[in-house]
This record gives C-alpha cells, sequence and structure tokens, in this order.
C-alpha cells in the first residue's frame, strides 16, 4: 500500500464572502472538470484521459471540509502522514483488532461464568437486550464526535469506555455493576471499531479501501478456533480472563495514540485549527446536534427495547406498553428527520445523501443481510445439539464456520478489488450465494443428514456474507465526499443491529409460539404433561437418550421450527436482490468515483 501526499489548496483559511474568491473558483473548476471527464473519458473531446484513470479519490481538493474541526485534522493529518507513522499506526490497529477478536471470544465464553457467580444467570437476555441497543444507538453520537472534536478524541473516549466496562465487570460484586459494565464495555467495544472502521477511510484510497478492511478481518481467522481453547483456561479465574484486557488492548493502541497525537498537536502549533476546548457552549450545542442525537438516539431505543425483548419472548407483543414504546420511538424518529431536514444548522445526518441511491441501497441490504442471518443464528446452537447429537465443541465449530469462512473470504476480496478497481461484480457474485447457503439449511437440517452438509451452508452463507459485509461500507463511501466519511460509515453500521434486533425478535416469537404446540403435539402421550418443562430447558431435551421416543419427537418439533426460521432467512435474503441493483459501480482507483456522483448530484460539496 503506497502513501500518497497531496496537497489541498487553502483548505485551512476562512473562507472568504466574495464570489468570485480562490476556494468557490476551486470549487466550480473542479465540478466543471468531473461534468466534462467521466470515468475518465473526456465529453468535450471524446478522448480517454489516462491522467483522470490513475488519479486517487483521496486527493480531490475540498475546500468545504473544515466546516467541522474532526474534519479539519483528518484532512492536516492526510497531508503530513509519513510512511513510518503511517504503517505503524495501521500495525497497531491490527494488534487492536487481534486483542479485540480475542478479548470477544473471552468474553462471550466467560459471561456466563460471570453472571452465574452472582447467581444471575438468568439475566442474561436482559444484559443482552441492553447491549443490543447501546451498541446501535452509539454509534451515530460517536460518529458526531469524531467530525466536532476529532478521530482522536473519539477514539480515547471510546477506549476510556472500554476500559471502565471492563473494570467495572472484572470487580463486579453484583449482577447490577456487572450490567452498567457490560453497557460501558460494549459501548467502548462498538466505538473502537467504528473509530477504526472512519480511520481506515481517512487513510486509504478507495482502491486499498476494501483491503484494509479485509485485513481487519483477518485476526477473526486465527482467533475463531484458538480463541474458545485459550478462555478456556479461565473459567475458574473469570475476572483476571476479563481484567487482563485493561491492559493488553491501551498497551496494542499506543503507537496509534501517539502518532496522531503529534501530528495533531503540530497542526495546532502550526495554526491549522483551533482548540474545540474554546468553543462556546452554544456553538458546541449546535455542532454536536444534541437535540437530534437526543431524538435519534429515543428513537432507536424505544423501537429496539421491545423488538429485543421480543426475541428472548414472543408473548411480550401482547402488552399494550410494548406498542406504546413502538409508536412513540417511531414518532421520535420522524421528529428527528423533521429536525434534521427543517432546523439544525449542522445536521447530524445530512438527509440529502439519502436522494444518492447507493446509501438507500446500502441500507436497505445491511437491514435484510442481518435480518436473515438472526433469524436463525439465535437457536442454531441448541439446534445442533439437540437434533443432530453435537457435543459443544462440535457445535461450536460448526456454528463459528460462518465467522471463519466469512473472515477469510474479505482478506481474500480486498486483494482482489485492489487490483480490479471495482466491486459491484462481486456484490452480484455474492448475494446469490447468501441466498443458496440459506435455502440448503432448510433442505439439510434433518439427523439423517451428516455434518457434512451442516458445515457446507455455513461456508455457503459465510462466502457470501463476508462480501457483502465488506462492501457495504466500501460502498457508501465512494459517492460521499470525505466529510461525510464518518457519518455515512455510522449510518451504515447503525443498520446492522437494527436489522439484526429484528431478525432476533422474529426469530423468538416464531420460536416461543411454534415450538410448544409441536411438542405437545409429538411428545409420546406420557411425556405430554412435561412439554413445558422440555421446552424452556436445553438441558431436559439432551437428557433422554438417543434413539428414544421423546428423543426424537423432540428433534422432529426441533427440525419443523427450524424449516419456519430458514424459510423466513430465505425470503429475507432473497430480497436483497432488488436494492443491490442500485449500487453504484465506480471504477476505485480514479477521481471520477467521487467527482462523477458530485457532477450528478451536486450535493456533495
Amino acid at each position: 500500500m503506497r502513501l500518497r501526499q497531496f496537497q489541498l489548496p487553502s483548505l485551512f483559511e476562512k473562507r472568504s464572502t466574495d464570489k468570485t474568491s480562490p476556494e468557490d473558483q476551486l470549487e466550480k473548476n473542479n465540478h466543471e472538470e468531473s461534468v466534462q471527464q467521466i470515468d475518465g473519458f473526456d465529453t468535450q473531446s471524446g478522448e480517454k484521459d489516462e491522467k483522470l484513470q490513475t488519479a486517487d479519490v483521496s486527493t480531490i481538493p475540498s475546500s468545504s471540509a473544515g466546516e467541522l474541526a474532526g474534519i479539519v485534522k483528518s484532512e492536516y493529518l492526510n497531508q503530513h502522514w509519513t510512511p513510518v507513522s503511517y504503517y505503524l499506526s495501521y500495525f497497531s490497529i491490527f494488534l487492536m483488532f487481534f486483542a479485540l477478536s480475542f478479548q470477544s471470544i473471552a468474553y462471550s465464553s466467560l459471561t456466563s461464568y460471570a453472571t452465574s457467580a452472582f447467581n444471575g444467570h438468568s439475566l442474561l437476555g436482559t444484559i443482552g437486550t441492553a447491549n443490543n441497543i447501546i451498541s446501535a444507538v452509539i454509534k451515530p453520537p460517536l460518529a458526531r464526535i469524531c467530525d466536532v472534536f476529532g478521530r482522536l478524541e473519539a477514539f480515547c473516549f471510546a477506549l476510556l469506555l472500554y476500559f471502565i466496562g471492563l473494570i467495572l465487570i472484572a470487580t463486579a460484586k453484583n449482577v447490577q455493576t456487572y450490567a452498567g459494565g457490560s453497557v460501558l464495555y460494549n459501548a467502548g467495544y462498538t466505538g473502537l471499531e467504528l473509530v477504526m472502521t472512519i480511520f481506515f477511510a481517512d487513510s486509504s484510497s478507495m482502491a486499498n479501501r476494501s483491503l484494509v478492511v479485509g485485513i481487519s478481518y483477518f485476526p477473526f481467522v486465527v482467533t475463531t478456533w484458538t480463541g474458545p481453547i485459550i478462555s478456556s483456561n479461565f473459567k475458574s479465574q473469570w475476572r483476571w480472563g476479563i481484567a487482563m484486557w485493561c491492559i493488553i488492548l491501551p498497551v496494542c493502541a499506543l503507537p496509534f495514540i501517539v502518532c496522531y497525537a503529534y501530528y495533531q498537536y503540530k497542526g495546532w502549533r502550526e495554526g491549522a485549527f483551533k482548540d474545540t476546548l474554546t468553543m462556546d457552549i452554544i456553538t458546541l450545542f449546535k455542532k454536536l446536534d444534541i437535540i437530534g442525537l437526543i431524538l435519534l438516539t429515543a428513537g432507536f431505543s424505544l423501537l429496539l427495547l421491545p423488538i429485543s425483548l421480543a426475541s428472548y419472548n414472543g408473548d411480550k407483543w401482547r402488552d399494550a406498553k410494548y406498542i406504546v414504546m413502538i409508536v412513540v420511538g417511531g414518532v421520535c424518529i420522524i421528529a428527528f428527520v423533521l429536525y434534521e431536514i427543517y432546523v439544525a444548522s449542522f445536521p447530524a445526518i445530512p438527509f440529502d445523501l439519502m436522494r444518492e441511491p447507493t446509501i438507500a441501497a446500502a441500507c436497505a441490504v445491511s437491514a435484510l443481510f442481518y435480518m436473515a442471518f438472526y433469524c436463525w443464528d439465535g437457536y442454531y446452537f441448541s439446534f445442533l445439539q439437540v437434533a443432530h447429537y453435537t457435543s459443544v465443541r462440535a457445535a461450536t465449530y460448526i456454528a463459528y464456520t460462518y465467522t471463519f469462512t466469512s473472515s477469510t473470504t474479505g482478506c481474500i476480496l480486498g486483494i482482489i478489488i485492489r487490483f480490479h478497481k471495482q466491486f459491484k461484480f462481486y456484490f452480484i457474485f455474492a448475494v446469490p450465494i447468501y441466498i443458496l447457503g440459506q435455502g440448503l439449511m432448510i433442505r439439510y437440517r434433518g439427523e439423517q443428514y451428516n455434518r457434512g452438509y451442516l458445515v457446507m451452508t455455513q461456508l455457503l452463507v459465510g462466502i457470501g456474507g463476508g462480501i457483502i459485509a465488506n462492501l457495504l461500507v466500501v460502498s457508501v463511501q465512494t459517492v460521499v465526499a470525505r466529510k461525510h466519511f464518518a457519518i455515512v460509515t455510522a449510518l451504515v453500521l447503525t443498520i446492522t443491529p437494527l436489522g439484526g434486533a429484528i431478525g432476533s425478535a422474529i426469530s423468538g416469537a416464531i420460536w416461543e409460539s411454534v415450538l410448544p404446540k409441536q411438542l405437545q403435539k409429538l411428545l409420546p402421550d406420557d411425556m405430554k404433561d412435561q412439554a413445558s418443562t422440555i421446552f424452556g430447558n436445553l438441558t431436559q431435551q439432551l437428557a433422554h437418550p438417543r434413539g428414544s421416543d421423546t428423543r426424537e419427537a423432540i428433534i422432529a418439533a426441533y427440525c419443523n421450527v427450524q424449516k419456519i426460521l430458514t424459510s423466513v432467512a430465505t425470503g429475507f435474503a432473497g430480497a436483497i436482490l432488488i436494492p443491490m441493483w442500485f449500487i453504484a459501480n465506480p471504477r476505485l482507483n480514479t477521481n471520477t468515483a467521487s467527482l462523477f456522483e458530485k457532477a450528478r448530484t451536486g450535493l456533495y460539496e
């Protein structure tokens, strides 16, 4: 990956009110050039422009990028990175992703032991609901902090949340402290991933974007298999197994923090940008778009809370208060949209961007993609153990096949796109594979099929899913100016847990309503009175010996429910075929990707 040095004329000079100022003239010239030269083709002369074809999208001048301090700082660093600091920062981020991947597996493995220590194992569902909500609502505010204060400030804030959260978990003496620490930890973890993804967008060319995103997946190729083995050694010492990451991750992050802080301090000394801490409270209030973020956070929280709770108990849909929460949440979202369009001086989400088909399509694909996956994922581990007699380790490895395959595919895809320079073909290639994998899960679910068929379906879902997940972020960044990278990235990544929560809610509702009826219908007459006990206890289900009438009835009930879950998932996956055609297909190594969009819409500068 070659470091590209470039200049942004008059980036940090105060914009003149004169209509013929050099900055305005530069913007006008860029617009005219983009109209004349599209996809490396001069529309006036009819000749190819080879220079334009080999240009980097990141070198486009932007006179309006300095509106918010965080964006100005990012542009300054892009001008002044040296190869040493550039690669050192990337190496640090790679280490952080490795640490986070190991830590996330260890945390998920140890959380049951932690809550059991407080006799709070039954609260795992409630804690999971809170984490689902925080992982969705934290992204837009954190993206705003990235733009208003800076990437480094947002990164340190997320790292602080992560650190405090793990400390609270490791030292908790009751389940309430554990739950609070879990929420803070999840907010920090999600924030760190978001800021590092935004840094990838800031510091890499469009041609390299998929590659660096793919590299961030690589640690999961290793930790998918080694993580459970390592975490198993900390079962009796779960506090240390969690607390040690408070030391490991900051050490991994130190080179990145030092490099970024050094150049940010250098820019401040040169007067390239002002100290945001001296900003008056009213200006800060407007630039952070506090009212808009409150409406957005309240809306998402009120929508996700009943949806997530329904994923654990389908009967909760009958409670009127959950319907009220959904209605109020919807009203908050509508109020947020109207406020951002008509009132906000510095809108957190510029809704003009939604006029771009690629962004709207990517959001739709993201929602459908995760709705399909989470329609069956929540109960898949239990299904493997009950219906296919797998051990805990075998079920874990089969379930982790998706993670391994999608991570490997993401890495390989990044290398291919680095040289091919286009990505829509791979999107079109991946979606049918994803649908096929989901569809084959309908057929190969019964105990008469060996485990090889189960692994095959996970491989197909993983190949398609790895490509789709990688390209979702890349696609939205190709059609906006650099100053909007943070918010469009956060927007797409916010849709992810929302789609997952909806998929989990549908899965929970089907499971809660269908499986008890199936058990009541299929169990032997002498066991029908135990149907409710069997339904709610995995240990009871596994206790019945292989080949017994009761176990066969349980397996048949599981397979019938699994058929419904995977059929619904296949329907959601099939719906991706509609929005995927609206995603743009720019050539990633040229100015054309952004210039063509700016010329076509006039929205992004």
